[in-house]
């Protein structure tokens, strides 16, 4: 509407023009060499519009026959890339439902319009790994390691394949390169560390570590723990190339990180007392029983403040636990009891354990009370009956394959799983670790 009354206006403005020069009066007189033109001024003006409209439309005329190859040629490659990101579209959403080998044809008919695009590349690699196709899926990827910015797309690509493979030297290169590519790749950090664990490479993973819990790629909680484990491990390393005084640093940092680990407390009590700092050492193993009640460190710490005899053993195994006695600790004092023969003092520790849970350590102590007491008895041989009912004690169990461990370590020596190592009850046997033992089947309570 706007435009129709300003061409309107225009058209008004140009008739009045006309009649206003057509009016006035007045001649021209143009002169040029032999020739001359005499002419009115109306004449003269409708000359030189002509002229102009004549200039102006021959240079129309080129403009067109000059630039309509190329505007024809530009539509149809913005109508080809139309086309192509809307394949790329219907890939990504044939991928988010799991179709495939719809993904993968609309993939190629994307690349038919827009070339080897790199989004093209990622949905055909993508589709390829759901369909099995490893080799065109790492060919698809390595393609997006040569454009900068498609680098991390197709290191993060062929490293899951690696891992998926169990190829942990190859995993571990692309990992250190999807760093290398991007350092604000956080996604990439807990993965970097667990294959610095395998590779045991325990500095490089200490390193990773505190740069993923600075950027939340891991809870704190879960971070410091870890932590303390590959610290505990470059202690161990220290220790065994006689630096000690490195050692002595990295496991104070470690039990500072998570003090709910014994053998950390353990290991570092032994470098103090070795270097004169019996206190300390002790102060040490006392803190670390405090969180963990674990049978090994209150062995340690026994073995600091007391000698070697079993009755002397006992007295200081009871002063340091008779104010916080559950099944658990009672179980532990009275195996240091049955050492030093005080039958009385063990089953009064072994009672306080079988009112909570069946056990088939407790079973076998009161055996061994009973056979001391009296070789060959029915009660002995009731006691080992139970045994075989008995819940199973708590042991060093695998989280993950559910394998017994003489010992604790960060790593599983069964299925080589990190950090997955707990003190607890076997899991076949969890059920009947709460089961409470009837009281008439233990008469030999009552000292009869």
């Amino acid at each position: 509407m706007i435009r129709t009354t300003i061409l309107f206006v225009q058209i008004l403005i140009l008739i009045a023009l006309s009649v206003w020069l057509a009016k006035e009066p007045g001649s021209v007189t143009v002169v040029w060499r032999d020739w001359q033109v005499d002419t009115s001024v109306g004449i003269l003006v409708m000359a030189v519009g002509l002229i102009a409209v004549a200039i102006t439309l021959s240079f129309r005329l080129w403009q067109f026959l000059t630039q309509t190859p190329g505007r024809l040629l530009t539509n149809r490659r913005a109508n080809r890339e139309r086309r192509g990101y809307r394949e790329l579209a219907d890939g990504m959403l044939a991928l988010a439902s799991g179709d495939a080998a719809r993904a993968m044809k609309h993939a190629r008919k994307a690349d038919t319009f827009l070339g080897h695009s790199a989004a093209g590349h990622l949905i055909v690699a993508e589709a390829a790994v759901l369909q099995g196709k490893s080799d065109l899926a790492k060919e698809r990827f390595k393609s997006l390691l040569e454009d900068q910015h498609t680098a991390v797309a197709g290191a993060r690509g062929l490293l899951t394949h690696a891992v998926g493979t169990d190829d942990d030297t190859e995993a571990l290169m692309l990992a250190e390169k999807v760093r290398s590519v991007d350092p604000n790749a956080a996604w990439v950090l807990p993965k970097l560390f667990d294959l610095q664990v395998r590779a045991r490479n325990w500095s490089a993973a200490d390193a990773t570590m505190s740069e993923a819990i600075k950027r939340l790629a891991v809870s704190a909680e879960k971070g410091r723990r870890l932590r303390a484990l590959v610290l505990y491990e470059r202690g161990l390393a220290s220790s065994e190339m006689s630096d000690d005084e490195a050692a002595v640093g990295f496991f104070r940092e470690a039990l500072d990180l998570d003090a709910s680990l014994p053998r950390i407390a353990i290991e570092y009590s032994k470098l103090l007392l070795k270097s004169g700092k019996k206190r300390r050492s002790q102060r040490v193993l006392e803190q670390s029983w405090m969180t963990s009640k674990h049978p090994d460190t209150i062995k340690q710490l026994i073995a600091v403040t007391a000698n070697d005899e079993p009755v002397d053993r006992y007295r200081a195994a009871q002063k340091i636990m008779s104010q916080n006695l559950d099944a658990d600790t009672a179980l532990i004092l009275a195996r240091y009891a049955l050492d030093a023969k005080l039958w009385g003092e063990a089953r009064k520790h072994i009672e306080l354990t079988l009112r909570e849970r069946s056990s088939v350590a407790a079973c076998e102590m009161m055996a061994a009370i009973e056979d001391e007491e009296q070789s060959g008895s029915d009660a002995a041989r009731g006691w080992q009956e139970k045994m075989l009912t008995a819940a199973a004690d708590k042991a060093w169990v695998c989280s993950n394959c559910h394998a017994n461990s003489d010992s604790w370590s960060p790593t599983c020596q069964s299925c080589g799983e990190f950090d997955q190592i707990e003190w607890q009850f076997p899991a076949a046997l969890t059920e009947s670790k709460t089961r409470l033992l009837p009281m008439q089947t233990v008469p030999l309570l009552s000292n009869s």
